[in-house]
């Protein structure tokens, strides 16, 4: 099994407010015989989906990393994602689709969010996705390069700066030494470059079968630390990985590189991380090595600055 990514389509979908219970009532008036029968294309907006404990009507954004009702919530606060299909009329639209309603129903603790918009044909993937990308924002963070060498929590708020600390802690240690070459420039300057077999390690570590504790993020951080430039397209990779601390982690390795690359809703991931968790990622990315105790507590412009 491949590291599950989030496809291009999901960037950004905005959703509006939904219709509430009318919908439900007036497929009740299609099975009584009362209305014109209008087929949707995947089932109709059904008592199951009225059948809850508080129906919200909210306007929803759809994120590579979660939804927004107002507050950024995980893909792992979301119980269930169901979406329908109502025909709305005949003909097309300006974009040539048929003229049909999108109905998303997002269940997030004892409430279900009710949101609506113009017929988007792929909202149809998005509950076995949000099923798939819960999972992966659930896996434990892996400390080293086998299981034994450690575990954490992906929302504990420390991530970062303890996979820093383990990766000083394997770069000092005999076999970290084993992933690079030390090479002299001049009487005073050196530097360490990543072996060729160690570059293939760290590639399987970032892209590789995603079985287990994930090894991408400390992956990415001894990448970054040795200055592997060769794995940056692993690494953004990664970096459209639906859990946000993954994708903070690779965005900042990359950026800590040098690449320049124009990453997107920089804002909006700083929202689904913890604020010291995501702070830790702004000032590793512009070379710092850990958070500073005198910091202000105002989340850093790596998060705030090129939202798009």
């Amino acid at each position: 099994m491949q590291r599950p990514v989030v496809p291009p389509w999901l960037s950004r979908i905005e959703l509006d407010p939904g219709p509430g219970i009318a919908p439900f009532w007036q497929g009740i008036a299609v099975l009584l015989g009362f209305r014109e029968k209008a087929p949707p294309q995947d089932g109709p907006v059904s008592l199951t989906m009225m059948r809850h404990a508080r129906l919200r009507k909210a306007a929803l954004s759809i994120l590579p990393w979660g939804v927004f009702t107002g507050a950024a919530h995980g893909w792992s606060e979301i119980t269930q994602v169901v979406h329908e299909t109502v025909e709305t009329g005949k003909g097309q639209t300006h974009l040539g689709w048929p003229k049909r309603t999108s109905f998303l129903y997002v269940d997030i603790g004892s409430e279900r969010f009710q949101a609506a918009r113009e017929w988007h044909p792929q909202l149809a993937e998005l509950g076995k996705l949000a099923r798939t990308f819960a999972l992966e924002s659930e896996r434990l963070v892996a400390l080293g390069l086998a299981p034994s060498d450690g575990l954490v929590e992906p929302d504990s708020g420390e991530t970062l700066k303890v996979l820093l600390r383990a990766a000083q802690d394997l770069l000092r240690s005999d076999r970290g030494r084993e992933l690079f070459d030390v090479e002299a420039f001049g009487y005073r300057s050196t530097t360490r470059r990543v072996r060729p077999a160690s570059l293939q390690l760290l590639r399987e570590m970032l892209v590789g079968p995603c079985q287990g504790p994930d090894r991408a993020p400390l992956a990415c951080v001894i990448a970054a630390e040795l200055g592997a430039i060769d794995l940056v397209d692993d690494l953004a990779l990664v970096a459209s990985s639906p859990s946000p601390i993954a994708a903070a982690i690779a965005r900042a390795a990359i950026t800590r590189l040098g690449e320049t690359r124009p990453f997107r809703r920089h804002r909006e991931l700083g929202a689904f991380l913890d604020e010291d968790e995501a702070r830790l990622c702004a000032s590793w990315a512009r070379g710092g090595g850990r958070l500073s105790s005198t910091q202000p507590s105002a989340r850093l412009t790596w998060f705030s600055e090129g939202a798009a």
